[in-house]
């Protein structure tokens, strides 16, 4: 999985934006919606480290449809505990 985070592209919303893309590789129709709504699912588990006025984009690789969720929900939330870490702040 793959994410991307725009900061501050969404500037004075409340809410951050999140989008869940799927790549190349998957078969059929029905495996590339199973995932993106099981990684979408993932997201609001972790919303709370998701950042108001930020934009995410996270990319759904195949096997995403039949892994484990448990695993889904950590990888998304270490992807996002490190954007976090490693975030330029300016005071």
């Amino acid at each position: 999985m793959f994410a991307w985070v725009s900061p501050n592209a969404n500037e004075g919303a409340e809410a951050p934006r999140a989008g869940v893309i799927t790549g190349r590789g998957f078969g059929k129709a029905v495996e590339r919606n199973l995932a993106r709504r099981r990684v979408r699912g993932c997201i609001v588990e972790m919303r709370h480290l998701l950042e108001p006025g930020n934009s995410y984009l996270v990319e759904c690789r195949p096997g995403a449809e039949s892994a484990n969720y448990q695993f889904l929900v950590s990888e998304i939330s270490s992807i996002l505990s490190r954007y976090s870490n490693c975030e330029m702040k300016t005071d």
